[in-house]
C-alpha cells in the first residue's frame, strides 16, 4: 500500500508540474490544494506548498501574495532540511521587502 501510494504521489507531483510548465495554474492549483486536503503529512508534501506558494506569487489571475508568503512560511518551519527550505525563504523575504510590508 505505501508503494502503491510513493508511485501516486510521484505521478501527481508529475502532473502538477506538467500542468504548471504548460500554464494550465488553475488545474494545477485545484490538484495541488485537494492533495494537501486529502494527505497534509505525505512525504513530499513540502514541494506541494512550494509549488502552492509559487503559483499564488507568479500567476496574474490569482496573485496573492499574503498566501504565498503562508505557503512559503510552512515550507519553512514545518520542514526546514527540506531543499525547498531556503529559497522560500528568500521568497519571503523578497515580498516582506517589495510587497507586503511597503502597503
Amino acid at each position: 500500500m505505501a508503494e502503491k501510494r510513493l508511485s501516486m504521489q510521484k505521478e501527481f507531483l508529475e502532473l502538477a508540474r506538467y500542468l504548471i510548465i504548460n500554464g494550465q495554474n488553475l488545474v494545477a492549483l485545484d490538484i495541488l490544494n485537494e492533495w494537501v486536503l486529502r494527505y497534509p503529512y505525505d512525504a513530499g508534501i513540502d514541494e506541494i506548498y512550494y509549488l502552492l506558494a509559487k503559483l499564488y506569487e507568479d500567476v496574474a489571475e490569482i496573485r496573492d501574495f499574503k498566501k504565498s508568503e503562508d505557503y512559503y512560511t510552512i515550507v519553512v518551519k514545518q520542514y526546514p532540511e527540506s531543499k525547498y527550505a531556503q529559497i522560500s525563504q528568500e521568497r519571503i523575504d523578497y515580498i516582506d521587502r517589495y510587497y507586503i510590508k511597503v502597503r
